[in-house]
């Protein structure tokens, strides 16, 4: 016989106590799209400003500094950008 397609997603969501979809999700991507341009603007905002504070904080700008940053073995006096180059090095990998 014939089965209601909708019937096993509505008990599904009954048994976790949610909201029956009305539409197949594979169906309806804006969603999911607004989230991913949402998740890529901020990811290019923080690139922005970790770029901003790498440049600022090298040796002859010297305008900015991170916090506590990674020492050097080289020049012990010397506090490295990490978290500014690991937020960079991220942003430059949202894209993809």
């Amino acid at each position: 016989g014939a089965t209601d397609p909708a019937a096993l997603p509505a008990a599904y969501a009954r048994e976790l106590a949610l909201r029956a979809p009305e539409l197949p999700w594979h169906t309806l991507r804006t969603p999911v799209a607004d989230l991913a341009g949402a998740l890529a603007l901020t990811a290019g905002a923080l690139g922005k400003i970790a770029a901003d504070v790498l440049t600022l904080s090298r040796t002859e700008i010297g305008e900015v500094a991170e916090g506590g940053g990674g020492g050097s073995s080289a020049m012990p006096h010397k506090a490295n950008p990490v978290r500014s180059t690991l937020i960079a090095a991220a942003a430059r990998r949202a894209p993809q």
